[in-house]
Formats: structure tokens, C-alpha cells, sequence
């Protein structure tokens, strides 16, 4: 069974570098895309930045809005229409952030689903971490 796609769920590139130290079980969920099925959101970020990695976000959200029956399925079609208008290039992953139901009112079987989504990117960083340092930054001599 597919992993259900929620607020907090985070989808990374299949190809997106992250540290070894972090192990996080995933599944597919569009094309070149996977979902975390083991953490949220802010588990995954604090356990990248235990290992001295960083975290950029885009600060505005993108979002997209689908019609249908099957709720997972129109979740499914948003992230990836969001997916497919992206900032691919730089960024390798995203968070849901907010997940919006509602059904028609003039058709009883058929709803709309709009799905909020930030760009995020987690790399190495820019200088290197040395342990016993109460900071990532190396102290001015």
C-alpha cells in the first residue's frame, strides 16, 4: 500500500546527496520523487543537522489545487503538479505544509484538494564542522 501523503509528509529527489548518518525509509511517490514513510518533517531536519548538515528553505509556498473522487489520489496529483512547475534545479526536496479538503456542492461524490508546499534543500556545510566547537564556524585568529 502506498504511503498516505499528509501535512508534514517530505518528498526528496532520488538522487539528492545526504549524509550517511541519516537513515530514513522511503517509498516511491512521483516521477524522479520519494516520500519519508519513517519521520516528519522536523525529526528528518534535526537529524540532518546533528550531523552538521544545513537546511535552506524557500520561504513562499507554491501550491496546487485538484478535483476528483479518491482523496489519496488527488494528493498524489498535486504534489505532483507542484513537482512538475518546480525549482528542481535547486532544491532536493519538499514539505507538505497545509492540506486543504472540500467537497462540491453541486456534484455529492466530488471534491477539490489543494496541497501547500515548501522548497527545501539540505547540504553539506560551506565550512567544515570540527568537533568540540560550540559552533559550526571556525573562530576568527
Amino acid at each position: 500500500m502506498a504511503h498516505a501523503i499528509a501535512k508534514g509528509s517530505i518528498l526528496f529527489k532520488n538522487d539528492a546527496l545526504l549524509p550517511r548518518e541519516v537513515h530514513f525509509a522511503t517509498e516511491p511517490c512521483a516521477s524522479g520523487w520519494a516520500v519519508v514513510t519513517d519521520s516528519d518533517g522536523r525529526e528528518l531536519d534535526c537529524d540532518i543537522q546533528k550531523v552538521g548538515w544545513t537546511l535552506c528553505c524557500l520561504a513562499a509556498e507554491t501550491k496546487a489545487t485538484v478535483f476528483g473522487i479518491d482523496h489519496q489520489k488527488m494528493l498524489r496529483r498535486a504534489v505532483a503538479q507542484i513537482l512538475d512547475r518546480g525549482v528542481l534545479d535547486h532544491f532536493n526536496s519538499l514539505e507538505i505544509t497545509r492540506v486543504n479538503s472540500v467537497a462540491s456542492e453541486r456534484f455529492p461524490h466530488v471534491q477539490y484538494v489543494t496541497v501547500w508546499a515548501k522548497w527545501r534543500h539540505f547540504r553539506r556545510p560551506l565550512i567544515p564542522f570540527r568537533a568540540g566547537m560550540s559552533s559550526h564556524y571556525a573562530p576568527v585568529k
